[in-house]
């Protein structure tokens, strides 16, 4: 009986459900064996690590490595999942703007003053916000 009620409202409005066959598929952006990139040093209150933001030959990030703590840390290995996720969208045409604005605005333990590379030192209030700073980096000329 419900599934009839179902099937009835997605007849009736065929915009509701999109085929599958019908979506558009990002195709993926391989990277050159060898690429520019960034070693960024960060910290927030006593925690510290450093992050490894690599571009592609228009300076646009297209992977993202964190080391933080020891390996096998809880912690370090779900910053290790959060970077996977972001270099994969990043290769899959995800803006890193989009992906920084994403994370912004997230508040959770460790939060405070800190500082990511040279900036200033200001607040931060997660681990999300100093990744989304990271993204936001653009890479210094070589001359």
């Amino acid at each position: 009986m419900i599934t009839n009620e179902l099937n009835d409202a997605v007849t009736a409005n065929p915009l509701t459900v999109q085929p599958l066959a019908a979506r558009p598929v990002a195709t993926r952006v391989s990277l050159p064996p060898t690429r520019d990139g960034m070693i960024i040093k960060f910290n927030i209150q006593s925690f510290k690590g450093y992050a490894v933001l690599n571009t592609y030959d228009d300076g646009a990030p297209s992977e993202l490595f964190l080391h933080v703590g020891k390996e096998g840390g809880t912690l370090h290995g779900l910053l290790c999942i959060v970077a996977k996720l972001v270099s994969l969208g990043l290769k899959y045409g995800i803006p890193a703007p989009a992906i920084a604005d994403s994370l912004s605005d997230e508040v959770f333990e460790p939060n405070g003053f800190g500082q990511v590379g040279n900036s200033e030192v200001r607040h931060y209030g997660s681990l999300a916000e100093v990744i989304a700073e990271v993204l936001r980096r653009r890479p210094v000329e070589r001359s």
